[in-house]
Formats: C-alpha cells, structure tokens, sequence
C-alpha cells in the first residue's frame, strides 16, 4: 500500500500530532482561548490584552512551502506574538522540542517582514508538567492544564 503524501514539512519529518483529532486537545484549545489574556500575561511576565486569537495557525517557509501549524497564537498588546502549543501528553520531549524549533525561525521573520507581530514567544500548555524545566531552559514557557 503507498503511504499518503505529506501535506506539511512537519508530516514530511515524521512528526503526527494524534492530539488533533481528540475531545481532550478540543477542550484544552477552548480553555486557553478563554483564558488567552492570563495566560498571555503569565508567559510574558506583565499583564496584557489580547489583539488577536489565531487557532491552528500556518507556519510557512520563506518560499511559501507549509511547515506546520501553531495551535494557538495570540497576539498580545505589547505586539508579541505568543505560540502555544497544546498537548494532552508529551510521549516525547525531543519530538516536541524539534517542532517548536521548525516554527522558530519563520514565525519571527514574520516580525521582520511588517507583520503586527514584533517577535514570538513560544508555550507549551499541557498537563504533564515533568519537562517544564528542559522546556524552559531552551527558551520554552510550561502551563500546565488543570483543567
């Protein structure tokens, strides 16, 4: 049998996010869109407003080629364009961090390039909290989902 194509550079590196297709990532994606501006807040340290809210949001290379998509972003009042990453479970840190990575680059081009957006910030929002401080070594916020 052939293997469907990849439609993204993400699905082309052998990263599926299963989590799309459950009630659980369902509910954390309508928790954090309704609590976008504290967590905003929290992840950049000073309380914020929210501009704008993008679900599943594209992430393109420079010559238009589809990487990915962000779960949520959220564009703060300071103009800083806050990506999270929503995660029922983390099977693999390395799996998330090389994602998070893929994004990096392109989603602050777009702060170049004239967007509202001046630069990013990158969050994961999941309930187990065991990687938070590796997360936030390389520059990641941690929420963790109580729900």
């Amino acid at each position: 049998m052939t293997k469907p194509k990849a439609k993204t550079l993400q699905q082309r590196f052998g990263f599926l996010d299963d989590d799309l297709t459950t009630p659980k990532h369902d509910e954390m994606m309508i928790w954090a869109n309704d609590n976008a501006k504290q967590l905003v807040s929290e992840v950049l340290g000073e309380p914020l407003d929210v501009l704008d809210i993008t679900w599943e949001c594209s992430v393109k290379t420079s010559t238009n080629f589809l990487i990915g998509f962000i779960d949520l972003a959220i564009l703060a009042s300071n103009h800083t364009l806050v990506c999270f990453e929503i995660k029922t479970k983390i099977p693999s840190l390395g799996e998330l961090l090389r994602q998070i990575n893929m994004y990096r680059e392109p989603v602050n081009r777009l702060g170049q390039r004239g967007s509202q957006a001046k630069y990013a910030s990158f969050a994961v929002i999941a309930p187990d909290d065991r990687f938070s401080p590796i997360l936030r070594e390389q520059g990641i916020e941690f929420i963790k989902y109580t729900g």
